[in-house]
């Protein structure tokens, strides 16, 4: 299996920081994953953990080394963002998927006003 990234905010397609993967993926389709969603403003920000879901796209990569320098830098990796795998779920069905791709997750206290209860960036804005 190729390698992935699964995206929630400013690099999914239609989004301000697509650009940086634009062209390098070989398929995308729609995922969510296990976790908490936050609004931060101008991006949002997640935490992998909890009973909630977020929805996001996953990009599969020939080679994902390609790309993982410069998405840890746009997400200030390790500092303000830290990059870990987690498991994908079908976004409809909300069962696992069986596959698990690199995410970014917010490496920094938040507090509970700025959830987003639909697991949804869009929605927040």
């Amino acid at each position: 299996m190729k390698d992935q990234v699964f995206v929630y905010g400013t690099l999914k397609r239609g989004e301000g920081n697509h650009r940086l993967i634009a062209g390098k993926y070989t398929k995308v389709r729609p995922a969510a994953a296990q976790g908490l969603l936050f609004d931060l403003g101008a991006f949002p920000g997640a935490w992998f953990e909890g009973n909630r879901f977020l929805y996001g796209e996953v990009f599969e990569f020939e080679d994902v080394e390609i790309v993982l320098p410069s998405l840890d830098r746009l997400e200030g990796c390790p500092t303000l963002y830290r990059r870990i795998r987690v498991p994908l779920f079908d976004p409809e069905t909300l069962e696992p998927d069986g596959t698990e791709a690199w995410a970014y997750e917010y490496h920094r206290k938040l507090d509970g006003d700025r959830l987003i209860p639909s697991g949804v960036w869009e929605n927040s804005r």
